[in-house]
């Protein structure tokens, strides 16, 4: 399991990030919506692929070995 670390921190950031990120978005009182982290979502969705990639990656290594 403990190879399994890097994947499942990637995995955990990718959905933390844009959960934070997008906790200060409000709307105006113009009924503008602001969301300052908007960015993040896209960050989060590049972490998870990463995580995906680096988990397969990983199990392959390990199915390798034995």
């Amino acid at each position: 399991m403990k190879s399994f670390r890097f994947p499942l921190l990637l995995l955990g950031l990718s959905f933390a990030i844009p959960f934070i990120g997008n906790l200060s978005s409000y709307v105006d009182e113009y009924g503008m919506l602001h969301e300052p982290g908007f960015f993040t979502i896209i960050i989060g969705e590049i972490l998870f692929v990463i995580a995906i990639v680096s988990g397969v990656i990983t199990a392959l290594k390990l199915l390798k070995k034995h």
